[in-house]
């Protein structure tokens, strides 16, 4: 089972590769980002105006059949689970969305009709991008049943591997926030100063963020990440923003959090070709 390294796959991996294993598919990722795998899929890129971390995708995707990947799994989500309590709604944004629809239709050697018979090794390969409703266990457990029952796999088995991938999730990020607690710990204990370095799961590309990361700590600054502080932010509801960004939730809470204390400053990444963030920038920095 193929899964591109990209866009949200960076956060919601832990619930893939978990559900994929407890169904007992061998999980390969693509290579880490890198200009030489941008390059790999640049002639199937159709919009110039679309945000690096989209056009990384067809790099992603490639590499993948470069390695003879047979099966490539990369789900639509037009809906994230619920990240912030109050939130309006949880969209995710229209790139991450619906970027595998765009990967269908401009990327060739992968094949979309499972009518198709012959030695897999001349086949293209098989690549499923379903419209997936993350945020419903049930309705989510419904829909890969409907998705993968042409790979002999009971709805059974997919409703328990859909509650541990579940479970694996939801650890995953208690384990982020956590951490986040304990950098805190250590600001406050040697009196240090740190920066909650906000963006997009995909920000903690090396190849999307440019090493900043790396640059603020030689600076001997702490760097924290948005979602291992944002469930201590306190946003005062309604805000002056349509709250529909799954992400951007995250993003005002802990912007809010940081605006409470001394020893922290936010600092937003964003990508160029992201028209959301020309909303979202603004209101997390009054935050």
């Amino acid at each position: 089972m193929g899964i591109p390294r990209v866009l949200n796959l960076y956060e919601n991996y832990p619930f893939w590769h978990t559900f994929f294993t407890e169904l007992g598919f061998r999980v390969e990722l693509s290579p880490r980002s890198s200009h030489e795998v941008y390059e790999r899929g640049m002639e199937s890129i159709p919009s110039e105006s679309v945000c690096y971390p989209g056009k990384l995708a067809h790099g992603h995707v490639q590499a993948l059949r470069d390695r003879g990947v047979e099966f490539i799994f990369y789900p639509c989500a037009p809906r994230e689970q619920r990240l912030v309590d109050g939130s309006d709604d949880r969209y995710n944004c229209p790139v991450v969305a619906s970027y595998p629809e765009v990967i269908r239709n401009n990327m060739e050697g992968l094949r979309i009709d499972r009518r198709l018979k012959g030695p897999s090794s001349l086949l293209p390969a098989d690549f499923r991008a379903p419209f997936l409703p993350l945020g419903d266990e049930r309705r989510l457990a419904e829909r890969l049943s409907e998705e993968l029952f042409d790979k002999g796999v009971g709805s059974e088995e997919i409703k328990v591997a859909v509650r541990k991938a579940t479970v694996e999730q939801e650890a995953f990020r208690r384990d982020v926030r956590e951490a986040g607690e304990r950098a805190l710990e250590t600001i406050e204990r040697f009196g240090l100063h740190g920066i909650v370095l906000a963006g997009r799961p995909y920000h903690t590309d090396p190849e999307v963020n440019h090493g900043i990361p790396q640059l603020i700590r030689g600076m001997g600054m702490a760097v924290l990440t948005e979602d291992s502080v944002a469930h201590l932010g306190r946003p005062e509801r309604p805000l002056r923003v349509l709250d529909q960004w799954a992400y951007h939730s995250r993003l005002y809470a802990a912007a809010e959090f940081v605006s409470r204390r001394n020893d922290l400053d936010l600092v937003q990444l964003n990508s160029f070709g992201c028209g959301l963030d020309a909303v979202t920038t603004e209101l997390s920095c009054t935050k």
